[in-house]
């Protein structure tokens, strides 16, 4: 409840992102209990079907990115180096430590934070198949928003934020499926692929390196035939 108040409440000051980085943390611990030390995810699931909420999760993704100085005069963040040094302790703790991408190449795009796709996956993970559709449905509209951002000196954040939460959504919907290809492919048709569709057009091809992340840890050391209609849309597109 004081993280969802903090996420909330304190937009774009270093408390959301403390906030957030102990989120991640809670989630973290439920993510790796077994199913008999679990503990109780009830309060998580309230949260994150709540459609405020989600918007919340989202907006406070959006401040967890660097400041981008190329808009609006170049200014930095104003905080003390002490609340610099607590910010990026929060920031380990958002998700577990991963080594994506084992390729020789590495990430595209400077700004896609593979933290933010694996805490919205790892949610959406823990509170199950049902309760996840309905959230991925909250956290996919306000990426649709974010995607279609005006000039601004948040734009390029929002976009960048807006196709991590498609990453995560993503992956965790295609992990639930456990295998089966049909629920694979109504996933793909019903909410992934529309997402596409809608918000690839609205992104400037100087953000396009993050799509290219965030579909290329969406889909990472996934059989081929779990995302046989996303290669199809590209192909038609």
């Amino acid at each position: 409840s004081t993280c969802a108040h903090l996420l909330s409440n304190e937009m774009g000051q270093p408390l959301q992102r403390v906030a957030l980085g102990t989120f991640g943390r809670l989630v973290s611990l439920i993510s790796t209990e077994s199913a008999e030390a679990r503990p109780d995810i009830a309060p998580l699931c309230r949260f994150l079907l709540d459609e405020q909420f989600c918007t919340a999760l989202g907006n406070a993704l959006v401040f967890d990115h660097s400041a981008d100085t190329s808009v609006g005069g170049g200014h930095h963040e104003q905080w003390s180096s002490g609340v610099v040094s607590i910010i990026r302790d929060a920031s380990v703790n958002l998700a577990p430590k991963t080594l994506f991408p084992f390729q020789r190449t590495g990430r595209v795009s400077p700004t896609f934070k593979v933290a933010h796709a694996q805490l919205v996956e790892a949610a959406l993970v823990a509170i199950g198949e049902e309760n996840a559709l309905i959230s991925s449905s909250h956290l996919l509209k306000i990426a649709v928003e974010m995607a279609g951002a005006p000039p601004s000196e948040d734009q390029k954040n929002q976009i960048c934020t807006a196709v991590e939460i498609f990453s995560g959504v993503s992956r965790s919907l295609l992990e639930l499926c456990n295998g089966d290809l049909v629920q694979v492919s109504n996933r793909w048709s019903t909410l992934l692929l529309p997402f596409l569709a809608d918000v690839v057009p609205k992104i400037p091809m100087s953000q396009m390196s993050g799509l290219y992340d965030a579909i290329r840890f969406a889909t990472h050391h996934l059989r081929p035939n779990t995302f046989f209609e996303l290669t199809n849309f590209f192909i038609e597109k």
